[in-house]
């Protein structure tokens, strides 16, 4: 064999190893770039909550676990729910399509399905539900969570 056949087979094989460390290369960038998306969500859908929550009058959203001191019924108060219902509406669309990484939609969905709970939403829900009839799967996850709590169970590990 001469130095052209070496020279030959030796740039052959330094091809192949291109080839493959391009290809791990992509699968490292792609899996960090999906998980630098996942925490961009969750801070974008966090910061989004949070506006949503301090939109509610007189510390309604603090509240709602203590049926005593559930606030009378108002516009203020319905359009406040229908806000926070839209964002959660967003996270469990992006779960439901499977944008979202599984870890960050389990630890959203359980504090979800606790606040959905509470006696504000349920009042609230009926005048509400037309307005998220085109998200059959959400509808099913708010009206799922509302039967677990008349069946008194607080397990929110189940979707």
């Amino acid at each position: 064999m001469n130095w052209l056949e070496t020279t030959a087979q030796l740039s052959q094989i330094a091809g192949v190893v291109s080839v493959i460390f391009a290809a791990l290369s992509i699968r490292s960038n792609t899996r960090l770039s999906k998980r630098q998306w996942n925490v961009d969500t969750y801070n974008l859908y966090s910061e989004r909550h949070q506006k949503a929550v301090e939109n509610f009058p007189n510390n309604a959203f603090y509240n709602r676990f203590d049926d005593s001191q559930l606030p009378p019924r108002s516009p203020e108060l319905t359009a406040a729910v229908r806000r926070y219902l839209f964002v959660i509406q967003s996270v469990d669309y992006l779960a439901y399509q499977k944008y979202l990484d599984a870890s960050i939609w389990n630890v959203w969905r359980k504090d979800m399905q606790r606040t959905l709970r509470c006696q504000l939403i349920y009042r609230e829900w009926p005048d509400l539900k037309q307005d998220f009839i085109e998200f059959e799967s959400f509808t099913q996850f708010v009206e799922q969570s509302f039967q677990n709590a008349e069946k008194g169970d607080s397990n929110t590990d189940s979707p």
